[in-house]
């Protein structure tokens, strides 16, 4: 789970306000991850994350588009915009001590560790 970038729309309040703006293309992702769409992909091509969740065309089909093209420039070399961080790096986790938990559950043991790192 930690190669993964994944954006629960409940982190920013009202889950189903984020759906209802979805509409009817991603009621079929109602409780799931957000989903990716082109205008905010910026963050995501930027993090440190080799794969992403959740794309589909019916949402938003130009979020494939520029996925692509930003994945050809990364392949061929290319100097990337946005630039991609590390892959595997978790700034805030360097250790990545923290495991995965489904929205609303905390992994408090892993918080712990990660604070005594934090205070070394």
């Amino acid at each position: 789970h930690n190669m993964r970038w994944i954006y629960w729309p409940h982190q920013d309040g009202n889950a189903q306000e984020y759906w209802d703006r979805v509409g009817s293309g991603g009621r079929d992702y109602v409780g799931g991850p957000k989903v990716l769409n082109a205008s905010e992909l910026a963050p995501v091509l930027a993090s440190p994350y080799l794969f992403a969740r959740k794309a589909d065309p019916a949402v938003d089909a130009a979020v494939l588009t520029v996925w692509d093209a930003w994945m050809a420039r990364k392949l061929a070399g290319q100097p990337l915009d946005p630039p991609q961080a590390p892959i595997g790096n978790s700034p805030g986790d360097p250790e990545l001590s923290i495991r995965f938990r489904a929205p609303g559950l905390a992994d408090h043991e892993g918080e712990h560790r990660l604070e005594q790192i934090k205070n070394r």
